[in-house]
């Protein structure tokens, strides 16, 4: 388990921001979103301390540039035109998010 206390929470419900807040993570599951000190305390949880961060949990950045990624077409060799095979690309962007060439840092986490 996760425990992520930062200093804002936003949850995209009107009038449901948390200073302060916290956002439980099991597995792969979000568990848990409230005020500070409203998680529920198990032991062994990791927490994570994120003063002066804003944390929007659930939020899905699903916006992506197919084609505009030098690291994919050089995966691809070059190959990318207008008549892509968007599923090829989706793999090696997939691969190289999972396993990426380019070293680790606070932008890009391995």
């Amino acid at each position: 388990m996760r425990l992520l206390r930062a200093g804002q929470v936003l949850t995209g419900r009107p009038g449901e921001a948390f200073a302060d807040g916290e956002v439980l993570i099991e597995g792969p599951r979000i568990t848990h979103v409230g005020a500070g000190g409203s998680a529920p305390e198990v032991t062994g949880t990791e927490v994570a301390e994120l003063p002066g961060c804003t944390l929007m949990p659930g939020l899905i950045d699903s916006h992506v540039h197919i084609g505009f990624d030098q690291a994919v077409d050089h995966a691809l060799n070059g190959s990318i035109t207008e008549s892509v095979n968007v599923a090829a690309i989706l793999k090696v962007e997939v691969l190289l998010r999972r396993d990426p060439p380019w070293p680790a840092s606070p932008w890009r986490p391995a």
